[in-house]
């Protein structure tokens, strides 16, 4: 740590010299007069955490000598209550005061140690120049429970993590205002949870690193993009709310591949997919003329309720995009744009339960689909319970606007003896978990010993 030491020193001649020392004058630090009056002053930079004693001595023109008495202090250098340097590797560093500096001239918190945590505690972090609030480069830096704002203008970032901070955390933080409210570029292996994010002035999320894992997440009310996926790829993301974007344009925009996306809630801004094979799980959106545009290749949405409130088309699949497919997606066929030689294909859900006229359940059966062209969409086997796993069943083929059904399908069920079949309209059921097949049994059919009563 650094202390600056100060001493006022009075006496009838002139004061000649000031010291101090703090081990008993084993180590003497001269100290300067600074000003016209007789103060004294000296600034030291190597003092280590721990308890001190401190002795000050002065001595007049005369040659007179005379000390104060002993004044006892402690060091914590883990405290912080003001724009500081985090320089020791492995350390915890508490906040236990707000921090305002509006004359800043580099990030307030800057991490220069590896394994450094600081604990922001509740505290603030706030300054309207256009630096970030906490900034790291270093290997798995913590951040957490922080409320930061900073300046409007290009580099006013909250906190800002740069290539060597893999393995990096942010967690329990609100972001409001700034230019962008958390950045990360080339931080892989990091976690992003439990943060809320309002009104920043361009991005709520910049990411441009890999394999991050976001966790309980709101961001409103960005003028910019709420999310923007800048080569972010194989990141996982749970528990997000977006609402009100980029003036109902983008709240999660991806340019990265292989991205996974549970449990999201879409609110008066969308989700443009730009790059391919990204998954949605569990989706829910309104408030948005176009929920989805998809403009790559082998994405997959999974559960989508749209109660979208607001006219125009509910997906958007841009030019020879293929193999994008949505299973139980619930909104109007009439909402689907696809454009020339885009892709789109819609599933639901399927289960079959076989048993016999006795109510025995039948497991071994072959349970097979056919479309209306006869083409064998899957063939599986029931369990021990009569039930096949719950698969899926493709309802239609959307192709640059031109629908191809896939119903009515036939049905056919098989026990090695006997065959159960029905036609099955996917379009009219959509999903189906209970699609039963009965096995008659022949009371007088003599097949294996048998007593007859």
């Amino acid at each position: 740590s650094s202390i600056n030491f100060n001493v006022t020193a009075i006496d009838e001649d002139l004061v000649d010299s000031c010291w101090y020392t703090l081990n008993s004058g084993v180590t003497n630090y001269t100290m300067i007069n600074s000003t016209v009056n007789d103060d004294y002053n000296h600034t030291n930079t190597s003092i280590g955490d721990g308890g001190y004693l401190m002795n000050v001595y002065c001595s007049d023109s005369s040659g007179n000598v005379n000390g104060s008495e002993s004044i006892s202090f402690g060091v914590d250098g883990t405290i912080v209550e003001d724009c500081i340097n985090l320089t020791t590797e492995g350390t915890i560093y508490t906040q236990v005061a707000d921090i305002t500096n509006n004359t800043l001239i580099h990030d307030c918190i800057i991490v220069q140690a590896a394994n450094v945590t600081l604990d922001c505690a509740g505290f603030s972090i706030t300054s309207i120049q256009n630096y970030s609030g906490v900034y790291s480069n270093q290997l798995n830096t913590t951040v957490k429970n922080c409320n930061i704002s900073m300046g409007d203008g290009t580099g006013g970032i909250g906190v800002e993590y740069r290539a060597g901070s893999d393995g990096s955390l942010l967690d329990n933080s609100t972001f409001i205002g700034g230019e962008i409210g958390i950045s990360y570029v080339a931080s892989h292996n990091s976690k992003i949870t439990n943060v809320y994010i309002n009104g920043s002035i361009n991005d709520g999320i910049s990411l441009a690193s890999d394999w991050v894992d976001m966790r309980n997440l709101t961001v409103k009310n960005t003028i910019d993009i709420g999310i923007y996926y800048n080569g972010a790829d194989y990141s996982n993301m749970t528990n997000a709310t977006f609402l009100d974007n980029d003036g109902g344009s983008n709240g999660i925009n991806i340019w990265g591949i292989g991205n996974t996306f549970r449990n999201i809630t879409i609110m008066g801004n969308r989700i443009s997919l730009n790059r391919d094979n990204n998954t949605f799980i569990n989706i829910y959106s309104n408030r948005t003329s176009i929920p989805f545009i998809v403009d790559s290749d082998g994405n997959f949405i999974q559960d989508w309720l749209n109660e979208n409130d607001l006219a125009g088309n509910e997906i958007r699949v841009m030019d020879d995009e293929l193999n994008n497919t949505c299973l139980n997606c619930t909104y109007d066929l009439a909402d689907e744009n696809i454009y020339s030689g885009g892709e789109w294909i819609r599933k639901w859900y399927y289960q079959a339960y076989v048993n016999d006229s006795d109510g025995n359940n039948v497991s071994g059966a072959d349970v097979v689909a056919y479309n209306n062209t006869n083409d064998v969409v899957f063939n599986v086997s029931t369990n021990s319970s009569g039930w096949i796993n719950r698969t899926e069943i493709i309802d239609y083929i959307n192709l640059g606007g031109t629908v191809s059904y896939y119903s009515l399908y036939s049905m056919n069920v098989s026990n090695g003896s006997d065959i159960v079949t029905h036609v099955y309209n996917v379009t009219a059921e959509e999903n189906n978990l209970s699609d039963l097949f009965t096995f008659i049994i022949n009371a007088t059919a003599i097949k294996a010993c048998k007593t007859l009563s």
